[in-house]
């Protein structure tokens, strides 16, 4: 009794600590950040972008950058206080936002072992973006209505990418873009990655659900794993010497996550008058045969439970694909620490396999995050893995 009395208050402890760090940690770096790219009281705009990996995008830059002599001496300007304090207002915005739409999302990010915290606030950033774009098609009424959003997100991350006076305001400025265009700059981000987490959405325009197996997977390339590729850019892994293995891993991690968001949504789709299901899959388990009893009386059938345990399955090979990279080793714990974002997706498919692959079970309508939540990020900390 005593022992257990013993780990019941560790764990609440342990809460007690995670929960401090979630509504203090970040908020108190988001001036940091902002003081950490303000141009007069550190480096030039030009010193940070040359300092940082170089990415895809620039890597026809880098003759110009390899004698500095020879460049014209670059003017530092600094940030006025109103505008420190509108950057500031910007990076909590972005903090609040992933908090409250992805709470376990952000919960993994507080284990995130990076040598600055303003690379964590960054990829706090790069998260609410695709928040955003995700929204891009659910809160427009038409196909027509959402192709003009994505085009005004096409256009405005044209301008992020391209700008060349950080002092000047925006055409359209919003906290989030505000705050994007500072981490575009502190980190150099691939401009090449960045317009592909905002293309990628041209394939939901005209259809609510996915052909294939194989265009789901696509898709996932071209936003999950994207954005990890991201990350990494910001933690400053995407170019080290296990580049390839690297990336391997945060494709298979990205499919996983984004298989377990299809599932996660299918209850919500019903809702909608369709079945967030590849037709593939549904063709093959005969989905369609009841897909007025799914629609109607929003509840399972075997054909879609076989539908889903197709799917789960198709994650667990992803899952076991990158624990496979993680074993041989080439992995270091910098990234391991960022592909703790699976985990949320990983426990996911955990419970959906305990229901019988039942999508519309009410326990999974729910985020859990107690003890049990926040004593598995510990361990998968503790242990390195995720």
């Amino acid at each position: 009794a005593m022992k257990s009395q013993l780990s019941r208050n560790c764990r609440r402890a342990l809460f007690q600590y995670s929960s401090r760090r979630v509504t203090v940690c970040h908020h108190s770096h988001a001036r940091l950040f902002c003081t950490s790219t303000n141009v007069n009281t550190q480096r030039s705009f030009s010193e940070t972008a040359s300092a940082s990996p170089q990415s895809p995008s620039s890597s026809s830059d880098t003759s110009s950058n390899e004698n500095p002599a020879q460049q014209p001496p670059q003017q530092k300007q600094a940030y006025s206080e109103e505008k420190m304090l509108d950057l500031q207002g910007a990076f909590e915005f972005c903090i609040t936002e992933l908090q409250r739409e992805e709470p376990e999302i952000f919960d993994t990010l507080q284990y995130l072992r990076c040598d600055q915290d303003h690379q964590r606030l960054a990829i706090i950033v790069l998260r609410t973006l695709h928040l955003e774009l995700s929204r891009t098609r659910a809160d427009a009424n038409t196909a027509e209505a959402a192709r003009i959003r994505l085009n005004w997100w096409k256009s405005v991350m044209t301008e992020i990418c391209n700008d060349a006076q950080p002092l000047k305001p925006l055409t359209q400025a919003t906290p989030l873009l505000s705050a994007l265009r500072v981490v575009r700059r502190r980190y150099n981000l691939s401009t090449k990655w960045l317009m592909r987490l905002v293309t990628a959405r041209e394939a939901f325009l005209t259809s609510n659900t996915f052909m294939s197996m194989l265009e789901l997977e696509e898709y996932a390339e071209n936003t999950q794993t994207v954005l990890l590729y991201l990350s990494m850019e910001c933690m400053g892994m995407a170019y080290s010497e296990a580049i390839a293995s690297q990336f391997k891993c945060a494709s298979h991690i990205g499919v996983l996550m984004t298989i377990a968001s299809v599932l996660r949504s299918v209850p919500f789709s019903v809702q909608n008058g369709f079945i967030a299901i590849p037709d593939d899959i549904a063709a093959d388990c005969d989905v369609w045969r009841f897909e007025q009893t799914v629609l109607e009386q929003q509840k399972t059938t075997l054909q879609l439970n076989a539908a889903v345990q197709l799917m789960v399955t198709t994650a667990y090979k992803h899952l076991h694909e990158a624990k496979a990279l993680e074993k041989q080793g080439d992995i270091n714990e910098t990234c391991k620490s960022l592909f703790l974002c699976s985990v949320p997706a990983q426990r996911y498919l955990t419970r959906l396999e305990k229901c019988g692959f039942d999508v519309f079970d009410k326990t999974l309508m729910e985020y859990d995050m107690g003890m049990a939540w926040k004593w598995l990020l510990v361990k998968k900390s503790i242990r390195n893995t995720f």
